[in-house]
């Protein structure tokens, strides 16, 4: 079994990049309100991927040495951010929002069960618990409806959880002879032609009309590259799984964006809700690598 010493700074890593990753949905629905579309934002997140990562990989971390011990890894990390973009971008065409990433954040428990299997030791009570109290608290702070449920879009989410799952995967075992930002820069070189084919294929190509449109959709690339490159950072300290808890933050801090920023209002059950959220995951942060 894999040991992490520095198991503390992978989760502070984590914590960062779902703080970071919160940040987009309230930037991408500015970009929308202000004439671009999500296939251009995508694009464009893919696209400034590529430029600033692989120049910061060069500068940091050195020449990126891809070869055929890594280029599996590489491959799936990008499947899986492919993934995770189309999936989850899609899955609000067809489903509500708050369903749509109830589902997503089911790949906690996913991650857990597969490290279970892997290691062949069932997780500890308490780490269950954690994970199990974390889920309910999303689903409270959430507050999905299942009204019309269509099941293309619970199939699409699924789909950007798994893909999750595969970067996580993909990249902790990357990073064992390449850097986060050059794992990133790698993935992003897999998915840019392809979030680019399908942009143009569906005539989806848009860019901003006003200055706070073109300052989200900035906002927007750059929670990116912090997001992806600290998800990939913190997988190479910490177990997946528990990487995969603290990002359970992710959609709490979306909500306290969206209530600031864009004015939508909290019920006393999304409050009891973001606050079981921060406990579980404080609680489940204390456990030790092996609860």
């Amino acid at each position: 079994m894999t040991d992490y010493p520095d198991r503390r700074k992978g989760l502070t890593l984590a914590f960062t990049a779902a703080i970071s990753l919160a940040f987009i949905t309230t930037f991408a629905k500015l970009t929308y309100q202000n004439g671009s579309t999500p296939l251009t934002l995508i694009t464009s997140r893919a696209l400034v991927g590529v430029i600033i990562l692989v120049i910061l990989a060069r500068i940091i971390e050195g020449p990126i040495k891809i070869n055929r011990s890594n280029l599996p890894h590489l491959l799936l990390a990008g499947l899986g951010l492919g993934m995770i973009t189309l999936g989850y971008m899609s899955s609000v065409a067809y489903i509500p929002v708050g369903l749509a990433a109830l589902i997503f954040y089911l790949f906690p428990l996913v991650l857990l069960v597969y490290e279970a299997i892997r290691d062949r030791r069932r997780p500890g009570i308490r780490r269950m618990i954690a994970f199990s109290l974390a889920f309910t608290g999303l689903a409270l702070a959430l507050g999905p409806s299942i009204d019309n449920l269509d099941m293309r879009g619970v199939a699409l989410a699924f789909m950007g959880g798994l893909g999750t799952v595969v970067l996580f995967i993909a990249g902790q075992k990357a990073s064992e002879s390449m850097g986060p930002l050059s794992i990133g820069a790698a993935a992003n070189i897999i998915i840019l032609p392809v979030m680019a084919g399908i942009m143009f294929a569906f005539d989806s190509y848009a860019l901003p009309n006003t200055e706070l449109g073109w300052m989200a959709l900035l906002g927007a690339c750059v929670a990116y590259l912090i997001g992806v490159s600290g998800q990939l950072a913190a997988v190479r300290f910490a177990k997946a799984s528990e990487a995969a808890l603290v990002h359970n933050i992710e959609p709490v801090v979306s909500i306290a964006i969206a209530w600031f920023v864009l004015n939508e209002i909290l019920s006393p059950i999304q409050l009891a809700g973001v606050g079981l959220v921060i406990m579980s995951i404080s609680y489940g942060s204390r456990l030790s690598a092996d609860s």
